[in-house]
């Protein structure tokens, strides 16, 4: 039956590739990590269920690289600046190729130093940006910018130099990294930053329909790197939506700034030890953010307030949608009238350029800010009108003065205080009082304080004063204790990697001993910081978690959650999130029981306090539908995605990416279900529109062709699914690449189906490969490795090569024992490979034992309605036959039909594959009326629940037909039905299924048409490969030859 064969597809747990933390970190988890943020926050829990699939390590190990993105102070990116030898740091060996010629433009697979090119991603005026892989001290992907052939100009060199030592100057969350520079051997120029992924910020914001709060939340963000930037005497000169890159972490979202190519220094800062020079008539920027004094292009010195423009620019764009100056207009003009434009027309405010959009954009532009038209006018106008206009002020002097001043007037506006971008009216001042304090006002006293006011505002503006005074004392504050966190952690992490004993070589030092190392010394460094040891302590946690270290991870993420719940209460984020992660940790050690029950808890909260609409809500709702499916609770998993399919179409809009996403996991819940008639064409309608919206080379198609491929495949559409898994496995490797978990996952079902197909060499050549690559990426003893070497030993088994097959299958389960433990769900799918394997190679007493103990355990563990509990009862029951224990091997059988009665239902596939496999039972005991019987129900329901033309239905035609043939039971035989049901089941395969043939003929022998029998026998043997199966029919076309019919007591 398809849920209890020990090799099938599996939907629900795929320990090849769902769901975290790292040493030194492989390209599945980086892949995975990149492609995540550049999704926004209510996608990122998605696609992380998609792109790692059941797989609860490589989730975590995913999830670590993102909060330690910011929170950690990029932990691993740290670890590699100081794992690097300082006798050669900075001299980098030079580009190296197959038979490189110089001055040849870089290519994927070359290599620059440390670092293999992957692909190219981006181009700026003077360098090209590749996706690298940095393989040693630790494995990551980074961007490594290379200046363009030809542009080695001394001027073009300097600036190539200036941007590197621009970004090497700062250090703040909110902007890119650089980690290392060098040159190459024909001498050009690099540096090497941290890959930033996500999307533009202006997408990010639409594509999740932020209010108008949580856009000058996100922008605020932005004015503060900014102000870093600044204060380190940098001006950014380019800033525009496409270089402010936002990506969620932890559900929050995070904007990156990235591009300082065009950066200049504003104080004697030097840049460069060689020339800084920039033409006097080059145009530099992007003309709809450029400021009049860069487009006036006098020789007057750019400043800060420069950039004060540019923030204005995007400001105004995140709330209407435009730019200040139409873009096509800007783009039709000559160079001259851009500079006249930018120098002196000025803009209309916000306000009014939304009131001269026509009525459809209006309600474009308001849905897209969680508003109606009505609303967002009366949320712009006013303060943010004033705002975005002081930025915009054609005499920088009338600007904010700082980056700074501006994410404060923003902070003002809202918390109802009066801000600095229009005049302080004795009216206005009073407006904002009566909007903070209305319910504590009473409108006499208001009016009483009108008819005081010439006397009573002078004092309340001095007391508003000192309190804005200590307002801006408070965000200092903020912002330094945010900048001694960032440098108490960095100096943490420091201390940690470069203290190894000087007794050992350091090559020598694990990961894990040196997380134990850093675990004590959090013990005593920052027990008087606790919201710095929180952060690293969890860190370490998951960094346990993705050495498969859970038993090791749990102590330290229990205590982190229990810190923020004392801290921050249980309904805080961090509270929230913490809580998530013992959850995962939870059902990794097999405690699924509690995991779940912590999700719920997680999901309930997430609903009471951030409402059901919240991207975190969404989020968790898809956490916790993916631990259902791993519990094997898929009813519950498909309500929470039905419900979460719901709220994305209406918050997020039915064509969005993230609701394609939803769309697909529903579909895969289905087909988990067995509820192939809807998870196949909900499969084909999600494969459409993620052609249609995302395009056919994106990744999120490639994995609606491969979910599509085994809803396919399960409905026994093989040429189909066939098909499109290996369209998909093509474009995951060009996607993601060859080593990411998704092309496993794909390559690892590709070779299922080469198996079934008897295409041997095939499947044997794809699981070698799927095991050496998780070998490279995870190492020999990783719960990814070990599920590799149990899907290699089944193909050994399905070829025959027994030996090779137990061997292998051994040390799976030796290893899976020691690094997960013996009861752990990986332990026994290992223990459950190794009895079958047993069982096929002759070695019967090995296997009956083993099947036993692992019957035992999974119904301790998994308990008696899993997937996997059925599987080990089928098996079991296999092996009772074989030895002749006949009755134990019917009780099981009796007792899987109803337990997938009660868990699955009776229409579903594998209830009824069980019910057929009861009724064979019955035929190999005798019991033929029980056989008719069931054989009947099983037909009635294959019906009803599939349909007349489903492969399981069509099967179940052919045995009521054979038995009703050639029972040697008189009042079991009925040929002229078995005609019937033979003939429909032969002309629905289109007469190319040797089987159904041969049942045709007999049920044609059973009605005395013995020339009919004899002509569709020889037309079955001609379909046949097999000599034994030759054999076998040969001998049916004798009796009918001879004007006998066929007699037998089981089905075929």
């Amino acid at each position: 039956m398809r849920i209890l064969c020990p090799f099938d597809i599996d939907f629900s747990y795929q320990r090849v590739d769902d769901r975290i933390a790292m040493n030194e970190p492989p390209n599945a988890e980086v892949a995975i990590f990149a492609a995540a943020l550049e999704l926004p926050a209510d996608q990122r829990a998605a696609y992380l269920d998609q792109a790692c699939a059941g797989d609860a390590a490589l989730r975590r190990q995913v999830e670590v690289l993102l909060r330690d993105h910011d929170d950690a102070g990029n932990f691993f990116d740290k670890l590699a600046s100081v794992a690097r030898p300082t006798s050669d740091e900075g001299a980098m060996p030079g580009l190296s190729g197959t038979n490189r010629v110089p001055g040849i433009p870089c290519e994927a697979g070359d290599r620059i130093g440390r670092y293999k090119l992957l692909q190219q991603i981006g181009e700026g005026g003077c360098g090209v940006v590749y996706m690298a892989e940095q393989e040693e001290p630790v494995r990551r992907q980074v961007a490594l910018k290379v200046i363009k052939l030809g542009m080695d100009t001394k001027s073009v060199i300097a600036r190539f130099e200036a941007e590197r030592q621009t970004l090497a100057l700062m250090d703040h969350p909110n902007i890119a990294k650089v980690l290392e520079a060098g040159a190459t051997e024909t001498g050009r120029p690099y540096f090497v930053m941290e890959l930033v992924r996500g999307i533009k910020i202006t997408d990010y914001c639409d594509q999740n329909n932020l209010s108008t709060r949580e856009r000058l939340d996100l922008f605020i963000q932005v004015c503060q790197a900014i102000q870093h930037a600044h204060q380190k005497g940098i001006i950014h000169r380019d800033i525009k939506p496409s270089n402010i890159l936002v990506a969620d972490h932890d559900g929050v979202p995070v904007p990156k700034i990235i591009d300082f190519g065009i950066a200049k220094a504003t104080t004697d800062q030097r840049l460069t030890d060689k020339t800084l020079f920039t033409a006097f008539e080059q145009f530099i920027g992007t003309p709809a953010y450029m400021s009049p004094e860069q487009a006036k292009l006098s020789g007057l010195n750019i400043d800060t307030r420069s950039d004060i423009y540019s923030l204005g620019v995007l400001l105004y764009e995140l709330l209407t949608a435009k730019t200040p100056f139409e873009a096509n207009r800007l783009l039709e003009a000559g160079l001259d009238e851009i500079r006249r434009i930018i120098r002196e027309e000025e803009p209309v405010r916000p306000s009014t350029r939304l009131q001269t959009l026509d009525a459809a954009e209006q309600t474009k532009v308001a849905r897209h800010r969680h508003s109606e038209p009505p609303k967002l006018l009366g949320v712009i106008r006013g303060d943010l009108d004033w705002i975005v206009m002081k930025c915009l002020e054609k005499d920088r002097a009338r600007r904010y003065e700082t980056a700074n001043g501006l994410a404060m007037d923003i902070q003002r506006h809202l918390g109802n205080e009066p801000v600095l971008a229009r005049p302080p009216s004795a009216a206005y001042r009073l407006q904002k009082a009566w909007r903070r304090h209305k319910g504590a006002l009473a409108l006499t006293a208001l009016t009483a304080a009108v008819l005081v006011a010439a006397t009573a505002i002078s004092a309340w503006q001095a007391i508003r004063g000192n309190r804005q005074a200590r307002r801006a004392l408070q965000a200092e504050s903020l912002a330094n204790q945010r900048l001694a966190d960032s440098e108490a952690i960095s100096k943490f992490l420091i201390e940690v990697f470069r203290s190894p004993s000087p007794l050992r070589d350091g090559r020598t030092i694990t990961v894990a001993e040196t997380l134990s190392n850093a675990t004590q010394k959090l013990g005593t460094d920052l027990t008087n910081q606790p919201a710095r040891w929180a952060k690293l302590q969890s860190a370490i946690g998951e960094s346990y978690f993705g050495l498969g270290l859970f038993h090791e991870a749990i102590p330290l993420e229990e205590k982190v959650r229990d810190y923020y719940l004392a801290a921050s209460g249980p309904e805080s984020l961090d509270t929230l999130v913490a809580t998530r992660r013992v959850a995962n940790l939870y059902a990794e050690v097999g405690r699924q029981d509690e995991a779940i029950k912590m999700l719920e808890q997680v999901l309930t909260l997430s609903r009471k306090t951030l409402g059901p609409e919240h991207p975190q809500t969404m989020s968790a709702m898809s956490v916790l539908a993916g631990t259902y499916d791993i519990a094997g609770r898929w009813n519950e998993a498909v309500k929470l995605r039905e419900q979460s399919l719901e709220l994305r179409r209406k918050v997020n809009g039915p064509e969005n990416p993230i609701t394609i996403e939803v769309m697909e996991d529903l579909a895969t819940s289905y087909a988990e279900l067995g509820r192939l008639h809807e998870a196949i064409p909900l499969g084909e309608q999600v494969l459409a529109l993620s052609t249609k919206v995302l395009g056919p080379q994106s990744r999120q198609t490639g994995r609606c062709m491969f979910t599509l491929g085994a809803s396919y495949y399960a409905a026994g559409r093989r040429d189909e699914a066939l098909k499109l898994w290996e369209q998909a496995l093509p474009l995951e490797e060009k996607v993601n690449g060859p080593e990411h978990p998704q092309t496993l996952k794909v390559m690892i079902f590709l070779a299922v189906a080469y198996d079934d197909l008897g295409r041997r060499d095939d499947a044997l050549k794809l699981r070698e490969q799927a095991l050496a690559i998780n070998r490279k990426i995870n190492g020999p003893e990783h719960p990814d490795t070990i599920a590799a070497m149990q899907g290699l030993a089944t193909s050994y088994d399905r070829a025959g090569q027994h030996d090779r097959a137990l061997k292998l299958l051994q040390q799976a389960v030796d290893l899976s024992r020691t690094r997960v433990g013996a009861e752990h769900p990986l332990t026994l799918s290992m223990m459950g490979s190794l009895s079958f394997v047993s069982y096929e190679a002759g070695r019967l007493d090995e296997a009956l034992k083993l099947g036993e103990e692992v019957l035992a355990l999974n119904r301790k563990v998994l308990g008696v309605k899993h997937h996997d509990t059925l599987n080990a009862m089928e098996n079991l029951a296999i092996f009772y036959d074989a030895v002749g224990r006949r009755d134990e091997s019917l009780k099981l059988k009796e007792q899987i039909l109803d337990l997938c009665l009660e868990a699955l239902g009776p229409k579903n596939p594998g209830t009824l594959e069980a019910t057929s496999e009861l009724t064979k039972g019955y035929a190999e005991a005798g019991r033929q009326d029980e056989v008719l019987k069931l054989s009947e129900k099983t037909l009635a329901l294959d019906r009803k629940a599939l349909g007349p033309q489903d492969p399981v239905t069509l099967q179940a035609m052919n045995d009521l037909a054979w038995i009703q043939s050639t029972s040697d039971a008189a009042e079991i035989r009925n040929g002229t039905n078995a005609v019937l049901l033979a003939e429909e089941a032969v002309a629905a395969t289109h007469r190319k299924n040797p089987g159904f043939l041969d049942t045709l003929a007999a049920a044609y022998a059973e009605s005395q048409q013995f020339d009919k029998a004899a002509a569709v026998e020889q037309e079955a043997i001609g379909l046949l490969k097999s000599e034994q199966e030759k054999n076998d029919y040969a001998a049916h076309l004798r009796l009918y030859q001879a004007n006998k019919p066929c007699r037998m007591k089981s089905n075929p």
